[in-house]
């Protein structure tokens, strides 16, 4: 689901619309838009799962108290208005929520450069980044060269 905690998988199906299952719900406000973690922050609590592996059709949610429900159940909308405050509701899109692109990638070594600007740990997960590439030289930003290029991530099937 958009902007909840994400979950390590040690495999994906990627399609022109991204990775399979990934951010294909949201939590849509009463203005009709999905909301992000940049408007309600309390939708980092939750945590998103694809309980059905590949498939990805059936997501469970964990509520920042352990309970968990699938992300169809109709209480899901009633424990997500306790916890932002706000009237919303779970949509399904065919194709995702994404902000600016269906995969986002970045690498170890830009968002250890971020931590040094910052001056701080920073919280990776944040990020919500798909893929995360170690890198063996340790190029801050290597990504920002990569667009419109070939990118070969584990093997393909």
């Amino acid at each position: 689901m958009k902007s909840f905690g994400g979950e390590r998988v040690r495999r994906a199906f990627l399609s022109p619309f991204g990775l399979l299952g990934d951010r294909r719900l949201a939590v849509v406000a009463e203005d009709g838009m999905p909301l992000s973690a940049r408007r309600a922050s309390r939708l980092l609590g939750f945590q998103a799962h694809c309980a059905d592996g590949d498939a990805g059709e059936v997501v469970e949610v964990e509520t920042p108290d352990g309970l968990i429900l699938d992300a169809g159940d109709p209480m899901l909308a009633g424990v997500l208005r306790d916890h932002l405050d706000r009237d919303v509701r779970v949509l399904r899109a065919p194709v995702g929520f994404h902000d600016a692109a269906a995969v986002h990638l970045v690498t170890d070594a830009s968002l250890m450069a971020l931590e040094g600007l910052a001056g701080l740990p920073l919280d990776r997960r944040r990020f919500r980044a798909n893929v995360v590439v170690e890198l063996a030289d340790p190029l801050p930003f290597a990504e920002a060269a990569w667009p419109g290029r070939e990118l070969a991530l584990g093997p393909a099937l």
